[in-house]
């Protein structure tokens, strides 16, 4: 199973996906980064109403 199927199915964002996944172990414990970025055909999200709505 892939980590990115595994980061779907524990922490679900609809409108992200996610982009590179890497091991970092500089830090003080071993660490996952993965990168989110918004999908190409998402639209936002309006903080007044809470609707998707374009731009």
């Amino acid at each position: 199973m892939h980590i990115n199927t595994i980061l779907n199915r524990v922490q679900n964002f609809k409108s992200f996906v996610y982009g590179p996944v890497r091991w970092v172990e500089d830090a003080s414990e071993p660490t996952i980064e993965a990168e989110l970025r918004p999908r190409a055909n998402g639209r936002a999200i309006c903080s007044g109403c809470g609707r998707r709505r374009p731009g």
